[in-house]
Order: C-alpha cells, then sequence, then structure tokens
C-alpha cells in the first residue's frame, strides 16, 4: 500500500485529498504512507546515483561529442544547471532562504538569501570543495550563470555577447547543443514525475505543518475535523462533472483498514455550513438548493434553428468537383494578390522574374501532395529524388523553380508595409487571411452548434506575436481563435491573437469580447479549477438530469458533445498538414490557410456531392491533381505542328523562334496556327483540349 500510494501521489502530482479519495484511505494516513515511502526511496539514492569511471567516461564522452557535433567536445563528460522545484516557504525569518532567483519576489540583491547565484550553490557544493568530478583531463558544460574554470574543476562557458567572429559563435552553437542534454532530463523528470511540475508539493508542505501536532492513527486533526475531509472531496470536481456539495458525512461506517486509521461511524454536521437546502458563497450570497424539473419544456423562439445547415446556393452553384470547391474558398481574388506580391518581391532584383496563377496553382498542388503523405517533417528536397523521390513532383515543377516560388513568396508589398505595421500587426497576411474568412462565411451555413476555441499552430518561426502554451502538444506557435461548426467541423470564422487589444473594453472580459466576436447568440460556460462549476445556457429553461450513472445536468452533457469543434477540426489539419519548416511567419500562416482551406473544402463538395462519400485524403491527392492540371495542359506541346514544307516530319528543319517572349532564341520545328510564326514551347500559349473527332 505505501508503495503504491507513494508512485500514484509522485507520478500524477494530485493533491492529498484526491489520493485520499482515489485509495479510500483517510487524509492523514495519505500523508503517512508518502512520506514513509519518499524516504525509502531517497535511501537508494547512493545506490542508483553514481559518478561514471573508466570506460564509461569514454562512453559520456562520445555521447557529447555527438550532441555538440563537434569533436572538441569529445572529453565533456557531464552538464551543470539548476532546475526550479516549487515549494511552500515556512513562515518565519527562514522563509527567504526557500526562495531561489527563479521564483518570484519584489526586490533582488545579489548575495542576499533569497536570491543564491548558480555560482554561490556551486562553491558549496561537495563536487566543487572535494574535487569529486569530473576527473583530470576532463570537463562540464554549463551555462553562462557559471564561471568558466580549470580548478579544482573544470567547467566551460559559452562566450558572452557580443560575439567575435564566426569561431566564438560556432563554438556556442556546438557548446548549447552539448548542454542541452540536462535541459531534457529535467524536462523528463518532471513529466514523468508531475508532482515536481505542479503545486502538490506546496499543499504537501502546508498539509505537513497542519499535521505536524497530531500524527496519530485516527485521531483528531488539528485544524482538520472528519467533516473537512468529506467536504474537500467537492474541491477536485471535473470541468464536465460537477458534484453537489455534501454538508454532512454518510450515515454508514466505512470498513476499517487492516493497517491504518478507522474513520468514525457517527454522522456529523459542521457548525459553520448552512442548512442543507441552501449554501453560502464567498461573497455572502445564499444559493438554494432546488429539485431539479421533471421535463425539458418548449424551446424559446430565439433558440430554434430555422435554416438548414449547409452550403449556401453561391456554394451550390459553384461546386461541381473539387477544384471548384477550393476556388469557393481560394478565389482568383486571393491568388492574384499572392502572385502580384512574389512577383514585386522577385523583380527587386530579378527584373524579368514571372509567374502566372497557373504556376501558383501547381505550386499549391505540391503542398497538398507533401500533406497528404504526411511529409511535414520530411525534407521537401527530398522529394525530387531519383531513388526516393514522388514522380507527381517532378512532372510538375522542377525543384529549382520550387525554391524559387517559395523564396519570393510575398502576400503584401513591401514599400507600404512600415505605415501599414504602425495599426496592424498582421499586415503581411491580413488580405489573404481576411479573404479565405469571408468566402469561408459565405459559402457555408452554420448548424444550430457552434464551438468558439483556440487553435495553436505549431510554428517557432521569428514572429512578434508568438504564444507559448504548455498544455498544447506543440507548445509554440501562432494562436488563432476560430468558430467551427460542431457536425462538420467546418471552420465559420477566425483571427489571430496579436496580444492586448486596445479596442476591448474595459469591462469586457476576453472570452466574451472572442465570442461575441464570432458568434452571437452562443451559450457561456466558464469554468475555474477545484471550484464549483457555474453553466449559463440561453438555450435550456429548466435543469434536467440525466438517467445515467453519473446523473450529470442536460447542460453539461449537451456542452461536452458540442465543445470539442475546434479540437477536432484542429486534429484534423495536423493530420495532413502542409506545414513544413520556415522562418518567416506569414509562410506558417499561409500554410495554416491551405489546412483549414482543404477541410472546408472537402466539407463543402461532400455536401454538395452528396452520393460520394470520399476520403479526406484522397480528396487532397485529387484536388492536387485538378490544381495542376491546367499548368500541365500548358506545358504540353502544341496540337498542330505545322511543317516548313508538305514533303513531311522527316523534311523538316529547325529555326529559330521568331517570338522570343520567354526564351533565348531557342529552336523549333513548330509554327504558330494563326500567323505561321515559328515559336518554341516556352512562347506557346495554353493549347485547349480537342477531341479526335476534332482533330
Amino acid at each position: 500500500m505505501t508503495i503504491l500510494t507513494t508512485l500514484y501521489w509522485l507520478a500524477h502530482g494530485l493533491s492529498y485529498s484526491v489520493v485520499s479519495r482515489a485509495f479510500q484511505v483517510p487524509l492523514s494516513m495519505v500523508h503517512r504512507l508518502v512520506l514513509q515511502g519518499v524516504e525509502d526511496i531517497a535511501a537508494l539514492r547512493h545506490s542508483l546515483i553514481k559518478l561514471p569511471a573508466g570506460p564509461e567516461l569514454e562512453e559520456v564522452g562520445q555521447g557529447s561529442q555527438q550532441l555538440a557535433n563537434s569533436p572538441a567536445f569529445r572529453t565533456c563528460v557531464g552538464a551543470i544547471d539548476g532546475c526550479h522545484i516549487r515549494i511552500r516557504a515556512p513562515s518565519g525569518p527562514s522563509g527567504q532562504d526557500y526562495v531561489n532567483r527563479k521564483g518570484r519576489f519584489l526586490q533582488t540583491f545579489v548575495g542576499f538569501p533569497g536570491s543564491v547565484h548558480d555560482t554561490r550553490v556551486l562553491k558549496h557544493s561537495a563536487i566543487y570543495k572535494e574535487a569529486l568530478y569530473p576527473p583530470p583531463g576532463y570537463l562540464i558544460v554549463g551555462d553562462g550563470g557559471y564561471p568558466c574554470i580549470v580548478h579544482p574543476i573544470m567547467i566551460v562557458t559559452p562566450y558572452r555577447e557580443p560575439l567575435q567572429g564566426r569561431v566564438q559563435s560556432r563554438f556556442n552553437g556546438c557548446h548549447a547543443k552539448a548542454r542541452s542534454i540536462i535541459e531534457r532530463t529535467f524536462g523528463k523528470l518532471k513529466v514523468r514525475w508531475r508532482c515536481l511540475l505542479t503545486k502538490a508539493l506546496e499543499e504537501a508542505l502546508e498539509l505537513l505543518n497542519r499535521l505536524s501536532e497530531a500524527e496519530s492513527d485516527g485521531g483528531e486533526v488539528s485544524g482538520l475535523s472528519d467533516v473537512s475531509w468529506v467536504c474537500s472531496a467537492s474541491d477536485g470536481s471535473s470541468d464536465s462533472d460537477p458534484e453537489p456539495p455534501r454538508n454532512v458525512r454518510p450515515s454508514h461506517p466505512d470498513p476499517p483498514l487492516a493497517d491504518g486509521p478507522t474513520v468514525p461511524a457517527h454522522a456529523e454536521v459542521c457548525a459553520t455550513e448552512p442548512s442543507p437546502a441552501q449554501e453560502i458563497g464567498k461573497d455572502g450570497t445564499v444559493w438554494t438548493v432546488m429539485e431539479p424539473c421533471g421535463g425539458a419544456g418548449r424551446r424559446q423562439i430565439q433558440n430554434i434553428l430555422t435554416e438548414s445547415a449547409g452550403p449556401t446556393p453561391h456554394a451550390r452553384h459553384n461546386i461541381t468537383d473539387k477544384l471548384t470547391a477550393f476556388m469557393c474558398l481560394c478565389d482568383n481574388v486571393m491568388l492574384e494578390e499572392i502572385r502580384d506580391c512574389t512577383i514585386a518581391e522577385a523583380r527587386r532584383g530579378r527584373a524579368t522574374w514571372d509567374v502566372s496563377i497557373m504556376e501558383l496553382k501547381a505550386f499549391i498542388a505540391l503542398l497538398y501532395v507533401r500533406g497528404a503523405y504526411c511529409g511535414k517533417n520530411i525534407e521537401m528536397e527530398s522529394f525530387w529524388s531519383e531513388q526516393w523521390g514522388n514522380a507527381f513532383f517532378n512532372a510538375t515543377l522542377s525543384r529549382n523553380r520550387f525554391r524559387e516560388i517559395m523564396r519570393y513568396l510575398l502576400f503584401d508589398k513591401k514599400e507600404t508595409r512600415r505605415c501599414r505595421l504602425t495599426t496592424d500587426k498582421f499586415t503581411h497576411v491580413r488580405k489573404v487571411w481576411d479573404r479565405f474568412v469571408e468566402n469561408s462565411i459565405a459559402s457555408y451555413r452554420p448548424g444550430s452548434d457552434i464551438t468558439v476555441d483556440e487553435q495553436l499552430f505549431p510554428t517557432k518561426s521569428r514572429c512578434p506575436f508568438t504564444q507559448f502554451m504548455p498544455n498544447k502538444p506543440d507548445k509554440f506557435g501562432i494562436k488563432f481563435w476560430l468558430a467551427a461548426d460542431v457536425d462538420s467541423k467546418y471552420m465559420l470564422n477566425g483571427f489571430p491573437y496579436l496580444a492586448k487589444d486596445a479596442s476591448r473594453p474595459a469591462t469586457q472580459r476576453l472570452g466574451e469580447n472572442v465570442v461575441l466576436r464570432l458568434v452571437e447568440p452562443f451559450v457561456v460556460y466558464q469554468c475555474k479549477p477545484r471550484r464549483n462549476v457555474t453553466i449559463l445556457s440561453t438555450q435550456h429553461q429548466h435543469v434536467v438530469i440525466s438517467t445515467e450513472k453519473k446523473k450529470k445536468p442536460e447542460t453539461v452533457e449537451y456542452y461536452n458533445h458540442s465543445k470539442v469543434g475546434v479540437d477536432v477540426l484542429d486534429q484534423m489539419a495536423r493530420q495532413y498538414s502542409v506545414k513544413g519548416g520556415t522562418r518567416r511567419w506569414p509562410i506558417a500562416v499561409f500554410y495554416n490557410v491551405l489546412d483549414l482551406a482543404a477541410i472546408n473544402a472537402w466539407v463543402l463538395y461532400r455536401s454538395c456531392m452528396s452520393q460520394e462519400n470520399i476520403p479526406r485524403r484522397d480528396f487532397m491527392l485529387q484536388l492536387a491533381h485538378e490544381l495542376r492540371a491546367e499548368w500541365m495542359a500548358s506545358k504540353a506541346p502544341p496540337l498542330a505542328d505545322l511543317p516548313l514544307s508538305g514533303a513531311g516530319a522527316e523534311e523538316r528543319r529547325r529555326m529559330t523562334c521568331m517570338v522570343k517572349a520567354h526564351c533565348m532564341q531557342n529552336k523549333t520545328f513548330c509554327k504558330c496556327v494563326k500567323c505561321g510564326d515559328a515559336v518554341c514551347g516556352k512562347c506557346t500559349a495554353k493549347v485547349l483540349s480537342v477531341c479526335n473527332n476534332c482533330v
């Protein structure tokens, strides 16, 4: 029981009250079991944590060399750094000794016990005083907080800013790679044992102070009563499964444990609690407990959706295949804007560079094929490989041409960007994003349920509004607020999060402002961790309890059903994402536009072509084929090659191209079907498809 309880608490980082309910044991016993288990584990540290010696040093040095990608780190046998573990500092004059420089404080003074530098910690450690590690001839690496010394142990730190030349810059890069092992080790430690990451140690230390005077086998604990132990169960209720508050202990006795205290069998009422039919909030508000109604009643007229959900008449009239479904969202206006900005950027250094709408569609087709093959983590160059590449890429665009378009790809004019940046941080790609959102709204009518949530598009490109969200799969990225239809997962509306919005009223919260901008009317659900849940619904007139085992209110079940719209949309976008490595954040936003456009086009196509139920991956591949069809037709040789003489093809002579629009005096056998001038393949215009009967 000791091992099980200790491992459960260490791995989950939960409070003692949650562990107490999980194992059905008293709170004081959980404290005693965890304390004993941690002491037993700590007793094993000397037998498990040892400094390497002999052949192990060579093995560690080889690993450091591989990490740093430099033979200069062959003698590196370790990395040193500090780790912040959250605890609740004890009261009294010595409380500041427990607050390190990575915590929160009002004033900093170097050398004060509340702000201990890494160098001071090192010099007071046994590894420094007794020169335990590393042995002579070897070194360890540390960050800039440590000194670069040789005696008594050798520690190597990076060069300080400003760097002098490429040699120092390269050394710092290799040094950071070698030192990254300590950061990853701390990350694995805190993720595996989440008590080091959460506030569990704070609560454990607080409970330790409260239990220190009354640790017994079943006796009353000072500051805690049996009733408060039962009432603490409501603190850990989940957001989607609220439990009613309990004021009275159960009248039936709990079975005694073999090696622990017994729970009193009598019922007891809290002296400070109100009557069972009432509950007093923190602000003094008295809440009355009411019995749930028998039926849901008639729905109010403002909550009755009269329009049918699905594509609008405009979309149904225009959608005939995959390409037209995509063009309803990314129309020619958007593509022409991208083409004009890209050409303007390229002609700043190459006066004759050009790209057409057809070629731009073929470029997008290659991105969709990469996404359909889940190649976001594969180097784009490998798709043109003769041995492992894809024939679709070689037939569509050359690798160098793809590089050129990606290099010059731009979504706004640089000449006027400086003026626009003063009022809009998103101006680099504002026109493209707004056009896509407008087309998405105009092409689909949502159903009765709409979800508003945040999406974090992963990217580490340099961006002034990059967000760090530790609860997301990818921690860094650009955050978007999206509204999605719950049933179809169609992206209805969205805008990026650009830090604090000055136009938002001071009395309006961020969540309310976001919802009002995206959808209206709405259902508001706000939760606070470890607190009673309050749900405000404009749709449900009465509180109806379900007949399931958990007996959830109908409002909660409705929310749980409809809250996943944006989350599922984000998962679908990640599955076949066109995302690739880039250092420019507008390119990352364009990748997100293509991901959402592919999902919306798939929803529109399936709704308009109801007889065809096509998987999303097959839809993306066929869409890519249709996107490049016009470009491939323009690359095909002309249908009518007029010979220079009527004797036959064997008597034709090669002549110089007379058009010279896109070539450098190329040789050709072909003539223009209208004027008769010799024209090469590069100067040939689009050729229309002609059936065999009309040739």
